[in-house]
């Protein structure tokens, strides 16, 4: 059932600063999309075939088990019916694909092109939050300007190659690089086991370090990344995505040398059963690329920049004087 319908709405945050929903998408079985229909009725004629967590805004109380809603805001948006028992007041699961805009994109501000265009820079995280089926495709998009502005909405044709063929999707191996930038140079940033500030840490990285996007969460507050081998979340505000334009980052990754005779490197965690050990040179440079926990470095070869491995930071000559 729709959750506490009242007659003046309980506005709740969008998925963008700027966007306000009461509702969301909430299908229990989240491979399938909700119809936008034309009237409220099973049998109108589709609008359009929405997403899970796809906001909304209700226009209009339960009426016999069907909500006037919007899809969208301004312009850019899709007026119809939908299902109440589908709709929530609860943000659920998210199943919008998300993309990033591989290239400058056009788009449009109604599913024709006879509506007004729009440029969408490259760089952008882009929701899909559902697709309009017809003589031409046309698929209802989010744009999230990841700033104070909060998102927009626009559609693209599926077919026009200076549409929907400027996406990227996300996902492993999409080639999307996420790069640690940090205004202030004296912090690290965390790698989270969950899209959470309280979350475990699975370590702390320098400005410079590399990751590879594999998602985000709706409100792009955080990036899923795999760096150097580990898969958590980063604060979306510290990274810079490939494709935003020029690269700010300032490069923070300190270099250290080993010490001692015996500097043993792992090439899994130590406490790792099929871990690999291999003995370093004494004097061997070393970039810093984390810190794991208060013991354990990520660190890769200074001279090749290869792959990475975990060093303990006593075999080393690591004193970082920014934070120490």
């Amino acid at each position: 059932m729709l959750k506490r319908m009242t007659a003046l709405f309980l506005l709740l945050l969008c998925l963008c600063t700027s966007a306000m929903a009461e509702y969301y998408i909430d299908n229990p079985h989240p491979a399938d999309r909700l119809h936008l229909r034309q009237s409220p009725s099973s049998k109108a004629k589709s609008l359009g075939k929405y997403y899970n967590g796809a906001p909304i805004e209700a226009l209009s109380s339960d009426q016999n088990g069907w909500v006037q809603v919007r899809v969208g805001m301004g312009s850019a948006s899709q007026t119809g019916y939908m299902n109440a028992s589908y709709l929530s007041d609860t943000k659920p699961k998210d199943a919008m694909p998300q993309y990033i805009t591989a290239s400058k994109m056009y788009a449009y501000t109604k599913p024709s092109f006879y509506s007004d265009t729009i440029t969408v820079p490259a760089g952008r995280l882009v929701s899909l939050m559902g697709i309009i089926e017809g003589d031409e495709e046309w698929y209802h998009l989010m744009i999230h300007t990841q700033t104070s502005e909060g998102c927009y909405f626009c559609f693209v044709p599926e077919k026009t190659g200076a549409g929907f063929k400027a996406l990227k999707a996300l996902g492993k191996g999409c080639g999307v690089n996420a790069y640690i930038s940090n205004p202030d140079s004296r912090d690290r940033l965390h790698l989270r086991e969950k899209p959470d500030m309280n979350a475990k840490s699975l370590g702390k990285f320098y400005n410079g370090a590399i990751g590879t996007v594999l998602g985000f969460e709706a409100d792009g507050t955080w990036v899923k990344v795999e760096l150097y081998g580990q898969i958590g979340y980063m604060l979306n505000e510290f990274l810079y995505l490939e494709g935003e334009g020029p690269n700010p980052t300032y490069y923070g990754i300190p270099t250290v040398r080993a010490v001692g005779n015996t500097a043993k490197v792992y090439f899994n965690k130590p406490d790792a059963s099929d871990n690999y050990e291999a003995i370093l040179t004494p004097g061997t440079p070393l970039d810093v690329l984390g810190l794991i926990g208060e013991e354990l470095l990520q660190v890769r070869l200074t001279e090749n920049g290869g792959s990475t491995f975990y060093i303990y930071r006593e075999d080393t000559d690591f004193v970082d004087t920014r934070y120490e």
